[in-house]
């Protein structure tokens, strides 16, 4: 088995309004560009540096940039029509089994014994507005459902 030393830094983010942690290289050798912990789905995405051809749909634009409109709405919904593109795109690796998320921690991360991760890891999705002490101001809706005149 290829021993990997630790090469990321676990560091305190926001993802998808929520507090949780991500991992950031600290070295060349890092396999991988970036580490974000969903809080949501409690899942691990790690994203390497290697790159792969994969196939995406894209809005089909005109010459000018524009959407190209459908005639009508189309069975995905969509009012405007797509193209498959081949794109180079970086290898993602998903991890939502607890145990497998702390071994790529402990063996991927310099502070994984001083950066408490299992707070993330064990909590509830909690919106970074309803934590205490959090600079993040909460979405305010009007209730009309039109903007607020201020």
């Amino acid at each position: 088995m290829c021993e990997q030393k630790p090469s990321m830094l676990l560091i305190t983010a926001e993802w998808n309004e929520r507090n949780s942690f991500k991992m950031i290289p600290m070295t060349k050798e890092c396999p991988f560009s970036e580490g974000i912990f969903d809080i949501n789905t409690k899942v691990l995405a790690m994203m390497s540096y290697q790159s792969k051809d994969s196939v995406h749909l894209l809005p089909r634009l005109d010459d000018d940039g524009e959407l190209v409109t459908a005639k009508k709405q189309r069975q995905n919904g969509k009012r405007y029509k797509e193209q498959r593109v081949t794109l180079d795109t970086f290898v993602e690796y998903y991890v939502s089994i607890p145990e497998e998320i702390i071994d790529i921690i402990k063996r991927l991360a310099i502070n994984a014994d001083t950066f408490d991760y299992t707070q993330y890891l064990n909590a509830d999705a909690k919106l970074v507005s309803e934590v205490p002490g959090s600079e993040v101001e909460p979405t305010k809706k009007p209730r009309s459902g039109k903007p607020d005149s201020k």
